[in-house]
């Protein structure tokens, strides 16, 4: 570790002013609210929590080059439109992982995964498109989710619906993931 933190805002704190190749440790412990990490950078810094819980955590759209790695989060994970670079690996996630659109290079490696109605979400839409959502209201066109690896993940259901749903996505690789419990509920449940 770079440095080690006893709370969520001095987290955020340090990771915006942390250098490139940074590793910041937060202590074990549970920690109530979501950690929202945000701020462009140019290098990927780390954010290591092996025995820490932590509620939520959001990247917010201008988050860039972030790593989170060994955490517990009993609710779920939310990439904002347009974060980018972010890695979210060898952690428990019990809510699930919600990409929105425009996020790009991502990766989700080495996570159990056992909550949400989805594992993970990449949750964007393109209603111009023959054969697109069928529950489009209007000619709706969203920036694509890309370049996105998805492996080594362990799924164990049951989810509201599928393991993965992917929409409107370029560059996406699901590989060496363990899905297990998903149960058909009448909504075509999915990988």
């Amino acid at each position: 570790c770079s440095s080690t933190r006893t709370s969520l805002s001095e987290v955020v704190r340090e990771k915006a002013s942390a250098s490139a190749g940074s590793v910041i440790c937060l202590s074990p412990g549970t920690y109530t609210g979501a950690l929202l990490l945000g701020a462009t950078r140019t290098a990927d810094v780390t954010i290591q929590a092996d025995g820490a819980t932590v509620s939520a955590v959001e990247f917010a759209a201008s988050a860039a080059h972030l790593d989170l790695t060994d955490v517990t989060i009993p609710g779920a994970v939310t990439i904002d439109p347009g974060a980018s670079f972010i890695t979210i690996a060898n952690s428990t996630i019990r809510g699930g992982i919600y990409v929105d659109w425009g996020a790009h290079d991502l990766t989700i490696s080495n996570n159990y995964l056992d909550g949400g109605y989805f594992g993970v979400w990449l949750d964007s839409e393109n209603c111009a498109v023959s054969f697109g959502p069928a529950n489009c209201s209007t000619v709706s066109v969203l920036p694509v989710i890309s370049n996105v690896l998805i492996e080594g993940n362990e799924f164990q259901g049951p989810y509201g619906d599928d393991a993965i749903n992917i929409n409107n996505y370029q560059n996406v690789t699901i590989t060496g993931n363990e899905i297990t419990g998903v149960v058909e509920n009448g909504q075509h449940d999915e990988v």
